[in-house]
């Protein structure tokens, strides 16, 4: 076999001026987020919160009665109940070989920074959504006493009816109507947007993506699928708080992590999660896509 005569970039795995060739700075993808909904939808988000937890109190209604011309009026008082939004912990920590750091062409730092950020958001987020309300985790709309559940109890693909009905559900409770809006996942919408209306009218159950019955409607796969079906949110979304206390703050740790030549980044934060009135949102969790 004759030898390579010519300088190249492969010729002999390299040997001919291969190695001569310098790789240039990467262009790192981040991973994939799942989108988030608070102020999207319109939830009131309160940052930079100092002092105890917030009082959310709700007024009972007043009543009138009809009386006689001399009728003595009964005086009646009306309580003011409601819950409290309070901060829990939110915390998360990265180590960074130091030798990463010195030999990095991309600047790893301010990466694992923003992909620590978009973790609180996303845990936060979700917490909104279906939070347990146990181990420190804040109650969201799918576990919350007094939201309204659909009618509908055996798993099925979605109807005109099953969607009407959620707005319906609100509407009897003379709920607000100050940021309505629909969430679900978005194999639920593809599905939406597939699904005849009926069977002569050619219209589909969703028409506009981020749009259903004239309500903003946004999908996002932080609303989870329970016992294997599809999960359908109406509600009015200024009904949500969301209360940070103190800020979000990222410590360099220079030290934690040093006897394994590391630097530590460290998140803590303060955050709570809180429905003022139930009422206002109504939940189908069985619809199947």
């Amino acid at each position: 076999m004759r030898a390579l005569r010519t300088q190249s970039v492969t010729g002999d795995s390299g040997a001919k001026g291969g190695e001569l060739v310098v790789n240039q700075t990467p262009q790192v993808q981040v991973p994939f987020e799942p989108k988030t909904f608070l102020e999207t939808l319109g939830a009131n988000r309160l940052s930079g919160l100092t002092g105890g937890s917030i009082p959310l109190p709700v007024a009972e209604k007043h009543l009138m009665e009809w009386l006689a011309e001399n009728a003595a009026i009964t005086p009646a008082s009306k309580n003011f109940e409601g819950p409290l939004l309070s901060p829990e912990r939110l915390g998360g920590a990265v180590d960074i070989s130091n030798r990463l750091i010195v030999q990095q062409s991309a600047n790893v730092e301010s990466l694992v920074s923003q992909m620590i950020l978009q973790a609180y958001e996303r845990v936060l987020n979700a917490a909104a959504i279906n939070g347990a309300g146990a181990n420190n985790e804040p109650t969201g709309i799918l576990n919350t006493t007094g939201v309204a559940n659909s009618t509908k109890t055996t798993a099925g693909a979605p109807t005109w009816a099953d969607i009407t009905e959620l707005p319906g559900l609100i509407d009897a409770e003379d709920a607000t109507d100050i940021s309505r809006g629909f969430l679900m996942d978005p194999v639920l919408r593809s599905a939406l947007m597939a699904i005849s209306r009926d069977s002569g009218s050619g219209r589909f159950l969703m028409e506009n993506k981020d749009e259903l019955l004239g309500y903003n409607a946004l999908a996002t796969s932080l609303v989870p699928e329970l016992s294997g079906n599809k999960v359908l949110i109406h509600g009015d979304f200024s009904k949500l708080f969301i209360g940070e206390w103190g800020g979000i703050s990222i410590l360099q740790d220079d030290y934690s992590a040093s006897l394994n030549n590391a630097k530590r980044l460290v998140l803590n934060a303060h955050a709570g999660v809180q429905i003022a009135q139930p009422k206002a949102f109504a939940v189908n969790k069985f619809l199947t896509a």
